[in-house]
């Protein structure tokens, strides 16, 4: 049934007359006559009854008034439930360990602040692993590239450090897998220093090579502004290449917010750019 009907059916009885009714909902006296009119036929019979004094329900009218009130309340729920659907957006992260771990919260309550319509699906991984999902898996890609690397936009420049106990010889290294950005400036560094190194560990996923460095095992390489600062800081190791944090976005991606996310990060590691 048309819901304008029910309301103005509603509204006659509430306002106790069809003037009353047609100022409330809007319409002319003749027009809630005739919505009246239209309702009784589809219902299949007279739900009210006019005398000169008052308006009064019919045997049917009482029994329809509860039924109406409930189709007018469920419409207007079912109108809030496509309305919260239509303003909700969703966008499907895929975001660096790194800056999961250590930059993450902030980074959040942020984007809630200025975006609190927004709904995220975010998963942690390494950039080798979320690039190729791209599109798939993901709509945006939040990963650490070489600085020399194309595609996406750049964030933020984010210098390296080295991490845990050193007291000369071979540094022991806790890796990351091959295609790793921070694995391979970490053995440049080293080849080009002449300084000889073994790895102690190839973990992929950046909390064991914490966890290996903790316990004093061996040396690693994080983002300066993106690792635990309880963690000693490496002395006479050589100087590492920064990276680029960069964003990858899907060309459907939802672009507001994708924008606002990227100026959101960029903002959140200002400190940490190079």
């Amino acid at each position: 049934m048309d819901a304008d009907l029910l309301k103005t059916f509603l509204a006659v009885i509430r306002q106790g007359s069809f003037v009353g009714a047609a100022e409330q909902v809007g319409r002319t006296q003749s027009a809630v006559s005739q919505q009246i009119q239209r309702l009784e036929g589809l219902v299949g019979g007279p739900l009210l009854v006019r005398t000169s004094r008052a308006i009064r329900l019919t045997v049917a009218g009482e029994r329809f008034v509860e039924y109406a009130q409930r189709l007018v309340d469920l419409a207007d729920e079912a109108k809030r439930a496509v309305h919260g659907l239509a303003v909700q957006r969703t966008l499907r992260v895929g975001i660096v360990e790194d800056l999961a771990g250590f930059a993450l919260a902030e980074i959040l309550r942020r984007l809630h602040d200025e975006a609190p319509s927004l709904q995220l699906e975010i998963h942690s991984a390494s950039t080798r692993e979320l690039l190729p999902l791209l599109g798939f898996r993901y709509d945006v890609v939040i990963g650490m590239k070489p600085l020399a690397s194309r595609g996406g936009v750049e964030l933020s420049r984010l210098s390296l450090c080295w991490l845990g106990e050193w007291q000369g010889g071979p540094v022991p290294l806790a890796l990351h897998p091959d295609g790793c950005g921070m694995r391979q400036a970490a053995i440049q560094a080293l080849d080009a220093a002449g300084i000889d190194w073994r790895a102690a560990i190839v973990a992929d996923g950046i909390l064991p090579n914490i966890a290996i460095v903790r316990a004093g095992l061996a040396v690693t390489v994080l983002a300066d502004a993106l690792c635990p600062a309880d963690l000693p800081r490496s002395q006479g190791l050589p100087a590492l290449q920064p990276l680029s944090l960069r964003l990858f976005a899907h060309e459907e991606a939802d672009r507001q917010a994708t924008e606002t996310l990227g100026r959101i990060i960029s903002e959140t590691l200002g400190a940490a750019v190079c």
